[in-house]
C-alpha cells in the first residue's frame, strides 16, 4: 500500500509543471504573428514549432519578431524547438 501511495505521489509530481493537454490541442491565437511562407524574405521571423494534435507531430511556423513583446509563454503551444515541442506535448497523444 506504501509503494503505490508513493507512486502517485511521485506521478503527480512529476506532471505539475506539464503543459496541460488541451493546450497542446489549440493553434497559436496570434494570427498576426505568423508569417507566410511565401512573404518569409520580406519580415524578420524565427522558426517555432507548434503540436499537431491530429497528426501527432510538430510541424515549423514563422513566427514574427515583432511578437517578441507577446513573448509566447511556456504555456502556449509555441515551442523554441522541436524536440521540446514533442517533450511537451507528444506524450499527451
Amino acid at each position: 500500500m506504501k509503494v503505490i501511495c508513493f507512486i502517485s505521489v511521485l506521478s503527480l509530481l512529476c506532471h505539475c509543471n506539464a503543459l496541460d493537454y488541451r493546450l497542446c490541442q489549440e493553434l497559436p491565437k496570434e494570427k498576426h504573428c505568423l508569417i507566410e511562407y511565401p512573404v518569409r524574405y520580406r519580415w524578420p521571423h524565427q522558426l517555432r514549432y507548434v503540436f499537431n494534435w491530429y497528426t501527432k507531430s510538430c510541424f515549423e511556423i514563422r513566427w514574427s519578431m515583432h511578437c517578441q513583446t507577446l513573448a509566447t509563454p511556456s504555456s502556449t503551444n509555441n515551442f523554441p524547438s522541436e524536440r521540446e515541442c514533442q517533450i511537451e506535448c507528444g506524450g499527451w497523444a
